[in-house]
């Protein structure tokens, strides 16, 4: 659920009301019920494709990086930077993995 957390820091409440919170719920839904062997393609997308592609796996609050392959002219390290800045900024997350 990606509905504003109640303890949000200001920045969160400031977006809240122009419904991105819906907005992702929306968006993301598609995946609630996805079969089993789309799953696993999504899962594992970037060690399959081997360029241009970065797996973080936040747990706790920390994230991981899985898989890393920079593309040509890639702007992977400002991406790392701007994932681990918003995580500083937001507070403890859920744990998630996502492919960037």
């Amino acid at each position: 659920d990606f509905g504003a957390p109640r303890s949000a820091p200001p920045m969160c409440r400031e977006v809240a009301d122009a419904g991105i919170f819906e907005q992702l719920q929306s968006d993301f839904a598609r995946y609630a019920d996805m079969d089993p062997e789309r799953l696993a393609i999504y899962s594992n997308f970037c060690a399959w494709r081997k360029r241009a592609c970065i797996t973080v796996r936040v747990v706790r609050g920390v994230p991981y990086v899985l898989d890393l392959f920079p593309g040509y002219q890639s702007r992977t390290k400002a991406t790392l930077l701007a994932i681990y800045r918003a995580l500083q900024r937001v507070g403890p997350v859920e744990d998630v993995e996502f492919v960037v």
